[in-house]
């Protein structure tokens, strides 16, 4: 496990699975897996996406953790590397039913608009909070 810090927030570079694999990661959110039983090590790959076991026995995907994706919600890696699970690299998305009434999928997109600023914004905060500790 490498910790690593740049221009955003610092971040953690972990193997998941049979340690083949990497996934980078904040490291608050790290702690936070961590934190309710989700470390690296019960991590695996299903579908395309780094997924663990919920204590409840349910599978969900990491990055719908990080980001507290809503149902009817799909959390995208901008960089399409499923082990990049750095809140910048992370946004979300509806899914797309196949007809939408016009006006209603205005309204979800801009829902889901409002929810990425304020998803950046709170990570912005937490790295401003780390830079004035630091000082």
């Amino acid at each position: 496990m490498n910790t690593t810090t740049d221009t955003r927030r610092s971040f953690e570079t972990v193997r998941y699975g049979d340690g083949r694999r990497e996934a980078r990661i904040d490291a608050d959110d790290l702690a936070e897996l961590r934190y309710i039983g989700l470390p690296p090590s019960t991590w695996y790959l299903a579908q395309g996406q780094v997924t663990a076991v919920m204590p409840n026995g349910k599978p969900i995907a990491i990055a719908r953790l990080i980001t507290e994706a809503p149902a009817g919600m799909r959390v995208c890696h901008r960089s399409r590397d499923p082990g990049e699970l750095r809140r910048f690299t992370l946004h979300l998305r509806p899914f797309k039913p196949a007809k939408q009434c016009g006006k209603a999928a205005k309204d979800r997109l801009r829902e889901l608009a409002d929810f990425n600023r304020r998803m950046q914004a709170r990570a912005c905060l937490h790295l401003k909070s780390r830079t004035e500790a630091r000082q």
